[in-house]
């Protein structure tokens, strides 16, 4: 999974990965520091990948993982289903 956010570019892996839990947050880690680096971009900071995932980590990467966990609680809250009488 390191490997994966190393390189801005695609990083192939096997299609059996995808469906794990793990590579699926790492994508989504990925997509927020693109993001981050096009803002800062467009801010005219122009950001390598390392600086850009450096300062991501740094200063977004806890309220990410914070809003990601709440959301999943919330996803599993709906699910719980009542028993049948």
């Amino acid at each position: 999974m390191r490997q994966i956010l190393e390189t801005e570019d695609h990083v192939a892996v096997p299609p059996m990965m995808y469906s794990d839990p793990f590579y699926r947050i790492t994508y989504l880690i990925k997509a927020e520091i693109r993001k981050f680096k096009w803002l800062e971009g467009e801010k005219g900071r122009q950001l390598s990948w390392a600086q850009a995932r450096a300062e991501w980590i740094k200063a977004l990467s806890e309220s990410f993982l914070t809003v990601s966990q709440s959301q999943e609680a919330a996803a599993a809250a709906r699910r719980i289903t009542l028993p049948c009488f």
